[in-house]
């Protein structure tokens, strides 16, 4: 049985993001990592469209409106 993805592991898979296992996860490592999200021009770009998709979704207010229009 395969273990379940970690959050990292979710973000990386979309490129916004760097996820190290945690036996890599060393403070060299963590401080490359970091480094490399704060300055590669990709993930900075998916990150963005990212940003711009969340801010489309509907408020977690909304939401409950929504639920409870159609529980009515």
């Amino acid at each position: 049985m395969s273990r379940p993805s970690s959050n990292a592991e979710r973000v990386a898979a979309t490129g916004a993001g760097i996820a190290l296992e945690p036996g890599e996860a060393t403070p060299q490592a963590t401080a490359a990592a970091v480094s490399k999200v704060l300055t590669d021009p990709l993930i900075r770009k998916t990150t963005n469209a990212l940003a711009e998709q969340i801010a489309t979704m509907p408020t977690p207010t909304e939401v409950a409106a929504t639920l409870a229009a159609a529980a009515d």
